[in-house]
């Protein structure tokens, strides 16, 4: 059995198990499926500096079922899918090597699935995460100005960080600026 069959069967085998023993809904099920591609995109692009293909597929599986069953519409989930990734995809043409291709692909999924707010949240989560990352690598020495570094586990970091205290991060920005 190949490598992504194991990943899928050992995803949806957990998942399956759990929500038998537990009264978890459907959109619980679509977050934890959406939560174990964040770490496996994470551990990936840390180690191999790639994210592959299939896991933008995965994410784009979700939101579609979202879309087809009727838990969420098409007017933001297309923007979402814009917001951030086409900035990226501008800023990477001007400066090659700002982001990488599978960086890009991400955002513009992650942004499908979650919708506007949500994806500019995680971006600004994922920016503050990574520029704390290499202050600290800087001052250490383990890092310099010219060196580039995997920008995926800053950006999974950022988007978990958005599903959990999206809401309160954006109320409290929202209150220090008016």
């Amino acid at each position: 059995m190949n490598q992504e069959m194991v990943e899928v069967r050992t995803i949806a085998d957990g998942f399956l198990n759990y929500t038998k023993a537990t009264a978890i809904s459907l959109n619980g099920i679509r977050l934890l499926c959406y939560l174990g591609i964040l770490c496996q995109v994470a551990l990936t692009d840390h180690s191999t500096r790639k994210i592959p293909g299939r896991y933008h597929i995965y994410i784009l599986l979700i939101a579609a079922d979202m879309v087809l069953t009727g838990n969420s519409d098409l007017y933001n989930r297309i923007p979402g899918a814009a917001a951030v990734a086409g900035p990226m995809l501008v800023l990477s043409i001007l400066i090659p090597g700002a982001f990488g291709g599978g960086d890009i692909k991400f955002m513009a999924v992650s942004g499908f699935l979650l919708g506007k707010e949500k994806i500019i949240c995680s971006m600004a989560c994922a920016i503050m995460l990574a520029g704390g990352y290499c202050l600290i690598m800087l001052k250490c020495g383990k890092l310099t100005r010219k060196d580039e570094f995997a920008f995926g586990p800053f950006l999974c970091a950022g988007t978990a960080l958005t599903l959990f205290v999206g809401e309160w991060l954006l109320s409290w920005y929202l209150s220090i600026i008016f």
